[in-house]
């Protein structure tokens, strides 16, 4: 994982405490680790909308409609799969980036849900959010 990603994380961590504490006061009850993901959603959700506003300036080129669905489900799979390892191999803001750039709701929508869940998992790894049980 290179150095930017890894700096990243970190901010998330510390995003994600902040964001924790403020929930904590505002319910008056600790934040459970379910409550952890969705913060992580609402950050990484918010950096995607961030992207997408400065992209909207770009003209839009729609996706071609395939003609099987099935077809459609391995694609969108392969196509996340290769967002998600562009996000780790740079960074947070490229992966981002390149996945506005399709102009596909759905695309987006499944590397949001996929990059959720492997930057919950390395913060589970990295004893920053309790393991879920």
């Amino acid at each position: 994982m290179n150095e930017t990603l890894e700096q990243e994380i970190a901010t998330l961590e510390q995003l994600l405490e902040e964001k924790k504490a403020t929930r904590e006061q505002e319910e008056a009850e600790p934040v459970q680790e379910i409550q952890e993901k969705e913060i992580i959603r609402d950050i990484i959700g918010d950096q995607i909308q961030q992207s997408q506003a400065a992209a909207d300036d770009q003209a839009v080129i729609p996706p071609e409609p395939q003609a099987d669905p099935a077809e459609d489900i391995d694609l969108l799979a392969q196509q996340v799969k290769g967002l998600v390892t562009i996000t780790f191999g740079n960074n947070l803001k490229h992966g981002i980036s390149e996945a506005v750039k399709t102009k596909n709701a759905a695309i987006i929508d499944a590397y949001h849900d996929a990059l959720v869940d492997e930057l919950y998992d390395q913060l589970v790894a990295r004893k920053k959010v309790d393991q879920p049980k």
